[in-house]
């Protein structure tokens, strides 16, 4: 088995700052991978959503949009897609 150390973004999100930070020094300079990491945790604070997030009003539309149109594909039985042979 191969191994993939894992990434300072995935090590962040995990909330293991500190193994982030010493990735990041082993490729950049101290000064370049603060700069990475003040980066990559605004953009995961972004990411940060959730199921009030989801049910907001500027959301709403697109997600009753997206239940009607696969209302139909919940409601084949299963098998009548396949070719039937006569």
């Amino acid at each position: 088995m191969v191994f993939q150390p894992e990434s300072p973004r995935w090590l962040m999100s995990e909330g293991r700052v500190d193994e982030a930070r010493a990735t990041l020094n082993e490729f950049e300079g101290p000064e370049e991978s603060e700069e990475d990491m003040r980066e990559m945790d605004s953009s995961l604070q972004e990411e940060r959503g959730g199921l009030k997030e989801l049910l907001s009003i500027a959301v709403r539309p697109a997600l009753i949009v997206g239940v009607e149109l696969s209302e139909p594909v919940r409601s084949r039985p299963p098998g009548e897609n396949q070719t039937r042979e006569t």
